[in-house]
């Protein structure tokens, strides 16, 4: 892949354009409202807000995609984009992140895991009209969420206390998650074996996610069980 199209101007922006330039990847950049700046490119980055990722998607079905978490704002919408697009990586970097592969084997019968997601913003951030729409669970903790399907598999059972969300898994493995607006800004994820923890407080580099998507190497995965989970206990 040469040539990248990223559509979005939000923050997280910079974030994927630093990654492409250090890959040596030719990176045109679109607001929504001008697309046809990203038709000639080899793959299209979405990173705009939830509620537009199908009308966009559905425009490039066809090409790569790398689209931003949440994938859509409702399982409904996602599953359309996971059932249409032919060629869709989606924006959870903890999936590529090496450190995480290599050590993963060693806790596939982990008895519990836990994710604390501190997320300590300002009323300005949480204010914006797109963001009234989707829960912290949705918007900040479903990276959690799907990091925990794809380690433990398939969610069984799932429940909803207070702000944290608590699944059990079809391996056996209880894993929780919990969103809050506390100081420091970080990621506290555990996973416990009987006799030692797996702590990481990072789920990893965008650039991991990057290069995957540039080289055609990430492994493909329905990017809507997340959103089916946290939208089954109403948040």
């Amino acid at each position: 892949m040469e040539h990248v199209a990223i559509i979005g101007i939000g923050n997280v922006t910079q974030r994927y354009l630093d990654c492409f330039e250090e890959l040596g990847v030719k990176v045109t950049k679109c607001h929504r409202n001008d697309l046809a700046k990203a038709s000639k490119c080899d793959g299209v980055c979405i990173l705009t807000e939830p509620q537009v990722h199908l009308d966009i998607a559905m425009q490039f079905k066809d090409t790569p995609l790398l689209i931003e978490k949440p994938l859509a704002c409702n399982y409904n919408d996602a599953r359309k984009i996971q059932d249409n697009c032919c060629n869709l990586f989606h924006g959870f970097q903890a999936r590529y992140n090496k450190k995480i592969k290599s050590q993963k084997h060693m806790f596939k019968n982990a008895k519990k895991a836990s994710a604390e997601i501190h997320a300590p913003r300002g009323n300005h951030y949480f204010a914006r009209e797109w963001r009234k729409e989707l829960s912290p669970m949705m918007h900040h903790g479903i990276h959690a969420v799907d990091f925990f399907i794809w380690w433990f598999g398939e969610v069984i059972h799932c429940q909803k206390q207070d702000n944290c969300l608590y699944m059990e898994h079809i391996n056996g493995t209880k894993s929780s998650v919990i969103v809050t607006r506390n100081a420091p800004n970080l990621i506290d994820l555990k996973v416990y074996r009987e006799d030692m923890v797996f702590k990481l407080d990072t789920f990893g580099k965008h650039f991991d996610m990057c290069k995957d998507f540039v080289d055609q190497t990430a492994t493909k995965f329905d990017g809507t069980a997340a959103i089916k989970v946290i939208n089954s206990v109403g948040w």
